[in-house]
């Protein structure tokens, strides 16, 4: 099988198709006899607001699937048009919760259901042993409702990026690199211009193959540079495998294949591809399954040299500069009146104001090759992430010959070759309390390489002279990091700002190339209210010369002060020993060095590790009595603890402890291990002795130190129900000997487990945020019991999360979820996931969390060397500073680096703080005060309306933030 080069010829080929290929769109009557219900609950109704013909509706009980299926369907047409399929509907949720299973039966995607009407456009490429198919509209295993209507099939005509580049490809021009990265799942569905040949079947993000099924891709090299691949580095990983073995093939002309390599069971494949001294123009890759059996490909990206290895650039340059690849794109063009065979029309200035599914049409007058004068009328369907939005940012004034300066709040992510905006602003405007810390970005955009020499601010004053010292002011580059496998349908494949390091100078500026610097201004207590200014001067070099820009910035400071310890609790993971490992250093002291630099930026950005004394927890020795077991004790010396926690509670104003009860058992969902204490279980006089003594000591020492509310007890994480027995013997044993000390279980409270009492006794709930009930949280505070929340490597979109690859202002919607929903705390299950051991077994290679933004799946029984995602950035909220970003070989004590994430987070508690005073204050206001500024605490639904309904845009933020300051700043006087 062999076709033109397609990266020439991509928009040649669409002027060539015969006249006669008319894409037609097959609209379906939902109330033809033909639709069948394949089991279980369903029915069609006839006359449904909001949509137009019948709609067909199904019911899930949460234990089986069904669906709705029309069989017979043609595909023929535009499988020999080599065109993709759309399969058009609307949907919508009436009940419960859950999304759909929907598509072909050769195509199937899970998607997402809301309560409100959408429209869904599921894009997939025809298998070429196919001609017809199945729709499909149904669910799997859902508690609820869904309804489908005004259902269509059409075919459309896929065009590409300026630079000839699909969706899932990346040309690196100075390391003159090709790049594949597989997208299967986001708006481009299975679609790539490069396959070549397929004969299995896709279900959301993954190929599945069965016996005698195969996938064929064929990749061509760019001819920028020579046209030509030399070797490469391929990888590729199986998820999932019931059976069978998946072979692996490469070849230069789709004839002659050589085995690259096998995969017979879930893991990767990892290797280089040959070197070919001259070069090869093509190169394609075959997966196959010859067996009996079920397996699924999950991902791949190989990257091909374009040039022979030893003639790479080994230039050296700045710590910290980023060359940034060039990324390609898909559009699918619909005809919808007119001649086909048109060209495909240019696609680089499509609107990108408005975030999410997006429609363009154009008519096109064009000439066909016998020189007939064609017109035609298309459509562009086109996805605007939210990271791609421009409608955000200030021009600033200034000589802008050699490049632009322009700045925008913190809660935006600024894109490396977003435009320059161009609504204007003379100068940079940021409010904070005392207490506080404001963030802004200023950018600069070159037109040619440049360097930035030096960057300086003239004194920080108000009117009446007061100044704020310079050492308040925090001045940062954005590290970008390659997300090659977006979390979920909100990413896409490209550069994303997270890291934070600080700015080392000179730094290296690449033309055409946004670069923001991240300020930060921290206002001490007892700082003067009232306006301050300063100008910052920035200094460029360049083959033009030397330039000095300038940027007016206005501070304004409100009169009252945030609290130095939180209200709002906070618990998040932290391993020492993996920040001990990255930083080199092995001796007591050198750790403890560790350990200070990480405590003191969480307490910066208003975080509390779960142990804040992790080299210094209180010592517990157990005594058996043989002859009397009854007398069998603990013995606990707390001397180090109570020194080590007055200091931590002083200095880093954290607000939480998690206890340690050795002999407790512990245990997840995946698996438990039991109480036991010196070899005594449970059921034994020894056993019990010894941890009544134990804890009831425990108790009574954090009671003495006024410490018992900081405390909670987190032994097991995330039962199921077959759990719930051994959680509630657990917690129940706690309880009989220490009733106050506090419980944390990070499940959700169902009505079903509180009527019962199957959990036992839980001082503090901590449910994943889709899981929170407003109705069970609100029979839980009735007894007394508090409400956290977290988030990990679940929720995926449309709820808020921790991850790279979603909006900024999801950090901070974060918290102003949690005082609209009244939850006391915040959980991440660890801030410094930086490598796992499970995708990256050698101890001497970890993961270099820089270059590679994932975090992988760890344990939990996955092989050793196996690649599953949990998301990008998932428990990774700061990084080892770029000087360790791998292990380093001695001791090495430079500053951990902050996030963006964690740095809108800690705006977003700040928030809550604000409206906690607020509430605080009124408290002690006048009837006419509380009713005029009370509802000032309600969360406006411009902010957040649900738990996924949330504006992505920091605007309502902060206009409700200013209303809010300037109700304590009217209390306070």
């Amino acid at each position: 099988m062999k076709h033109p080069q397609l990266w020439q010829m991509a928009a040649f080929l669409l002027l060539i198709l015969p006249t006669s290929l008319l894409a037609e769109v097959q609209r379906f009557d939902l109330g033809a006899s033909d639709w069948k219900l394949n089991n279980h609950a369903g029915r069609k109704i006839s006359s449904v607001e909001g949509v137009t013909g019948t709609v067909l509706e199904i019911t899930g009980d949460g234990t089986y699937s069904n669906a709705w299926m029309l069989p017979g369907v043609s595909v023929e047409k535009i499988r020999e048009n080599k065109n993709v399929g759309i399969l058009r509907f609307k949907a919508r949720r009436t009940a419960g919760s859950g999304g759909g299973m929907t598509g072909m039966d050769f195509a199937n995607f899970d998607i997402p259901i809301t309560n409100e009407w959408k429209t869904f456009s599921l894009t997939f490429q025809i298998p070429n042993n196919r001609t017809e198919g199945t729709i499909r509209l149904g669910q799997w295993r859902i508690a609820g409702t869904l309804q489908f209507a005004e259902v269509e099939l059409l075919e459309a005509t896929p065009g590409f990026a300026d630079n000839g580049l699909s969706a899932d490809e990346f040309y690196a021009p100075g390391e003159k690199t090709y790049s594949f990265v597989s997208r299967w799942g986001h708006e481009t569905g299975n679609y790539s211009r490069s396959l070549a040949d397929v004969r299995v079947w896709y279900n959301t993000h993954r190929w599945c193959f069965g016996k005698n099924s195969s996938l064929t891709y064929r990749f061509d090299a760019p001819q920028r540079d020579s046209g030509r691949f030399f070797g490469g580095t391929f990888q590729c990983s199986v998820g999932y495998h019931t059976g069978g073995t998946l072979l692996v093939e490469t070849s230069p002309d789709g004839e002659n294949w050589t085995l690259l390599g096998k995969l017979e069971g879930v893991g990767s494949l990892e290797t280089a591809l040959p070197a070919w001294e001259k070069g090869i123009p093509t190169l394609w890759i075959r997966f196959s399954q010859p067996d009996e059996g079920s397996l699924q490909l999950y991902s791949l990206r190989w990257t091909g040299f374009l040039a022979p290895q030893e003639t790479e650039n080994a230039e050296n340059v700045p710590p910290g500069t980023q060359t940034l690849t060039e990324k390609g794109n898909t559009y699918f063009w619909e005809l919808l009146r007119g001649e086909p065979g048109f060209p495909v029309p240019a696609v680089a200035d499509l609107p990108k104001t408005i975030p999410g599914e997006q429609f363009f049409e154009k008519t096109i007058d064009w000439k066909n090759p016998a020189g007939k004068a064609c017109q035609s009328t298309v459509r562009c369907r086109y996805y605007v992430s939210d990271y791609y939005r421009e409608d955000f940012g200030y021009a600033l004034s200034g000589d802008d010959s050699n490049g632009s300066l322009w700045w925008c709040e913190a809660t935006w992510k600024v894109t490396p070759r977003r435009r320059t905006p161009t609504q204007k602003g003379t100068f940079c405007q940021l409010f904070a309390a005392r207490n506080d810390r404001e963030s802004i970005q200023i950018v600069r955009r070159p037109n040619v390489q440049e360097t930035l020499q030096s960057v300086t601010f003239t004194p920080l004053k108000n009117a009446a002279g007061d100044q704020i010292s310079a050492e308040n002011i925090d001045l940062r580059q954005v590290y970008y990091h390659f997300v090659e496998n977006p979390t979920d349908s909100t990413g896409v494949n490209d550069f994303y700002p997270d890291a934070l390091p600080p700015l080392s100078l000179p730094a290296r500026l690449e033309a055409g190339q946004n670069f923001p610097l991240w300020i930060t201004f921290s206002i001490p207590s007892g700082t003067p209210a009232g306006d301050y200014s300063t100008v910052m001067r920035l200094t460029f070099q360049s083959s033009e010369g030397t330039q000095t820009e300038e940027v007016p910035i206005q501070l304004r400071v409100w009169n009252f002060d945030l609290p130095k310890r939180n209200h709002v609790e906070t618990a998040f993971g932290f391993s020492p020993g993996t920040s001990w490992w990255y930083h080199g250093v092995t001796s007591e002291e050198d750790k403890r060095k560790i350990n200070e630099l990480y405590f003191q930026l969480m307490s910066d950005y208003r975080i509390s590790p779960y142990k804040p004394t992790p080299m210094d927890e209180y010592s517990i020795s157990f005594v058996v009595d043989k002859e009397k077991p009854e007398n069998s004790h603990a013995k606990i010396d707390f001397e180090r603890f109570d020194r080590e926690m007055e200091r931590v509670l002083e200095k880093f104003h954290f607000t939480g402890i998690q206890l340690r009860l050795p002999g407790m058992g512990w245990g997840t969902f995946h698996e438990r291990s039991g109480p036991s204490i010196q070899g005594y279980g449970e059921d034994t006089p020894e056993f019990q002795a010894m941890f009544s003594s134990m804890v009831r000591q425990i108790e009574s020492h954090l009671r003495e130190k006024g410490w018992l509310d900081l405390a909670y007890i987190y032994w097991f994480d995330e039962p199921d129900a077959k759990d719930y027995e051994f959680v509630r013997d657990g917690m129940n044993l706690i309880k009989k000997y220490a009733p106050d000390l506090p419980t944390m279980l990070t499940e959700e409270p169902s009505v079903k487990t509180i009527a019962e009492n199957a959990l036992g006794k839980v001082d503090i709930w901590c449910p994943v945020t889709p899981n929170f009930s407003e109705e069970e949280a609100k029979l839980c505070k009735a007894k007394g019991e508090r409400f956290w929340w977290y988030v990990c490597c679940w929720p995926h979109a449309p709820y808020c999360t921790e991850f790279i690859d979603h909006s900024a202002v999801e950090m901070r919607t974060w918290l102003w979820q949690t005082w609209k929903y009244d939850v006391k705390g915040i959980l991440i299950w660890t801030s410094n996931y930086w490598t796992s051991n499970t995708a990256f077994p050698d101890l001497n290679q970890p993961q270099n969390p820089y270059e590679d933004p994932m975090s992988y799946v760890s344990g939990y029984s996955v092989p050793k060397g196996t690649k599953r995602f949990w998301g990008n950035g998932d428990g990774r909220l700061y990084y080892p500073p770029l000087s360790c970003a791998t292990p380093s070989k001695t001791p090495n004590f430079d500053l951990p680096v902050p996030s963006i994430r964690l740095a809108l987070l800690r705006e977003g508690i700040e928030d809550y703080e604000m409206l906690y005073l607020l509430q605080e204050k009124l408290k002690k206001a006048t009837p006419e005060e509380k009713a005029r500024y009370a509802p000032l605490l309600e969360v406006p639904a411009g902010i957040t309306q649900s738990m996924t309904e949330f504006s992505t845009s920091p605007q309502p933020i902060y206009e409700h933030r200013a209303k809010v300051a300037e109700a304590l700043e009217a209390l306070s006087r």
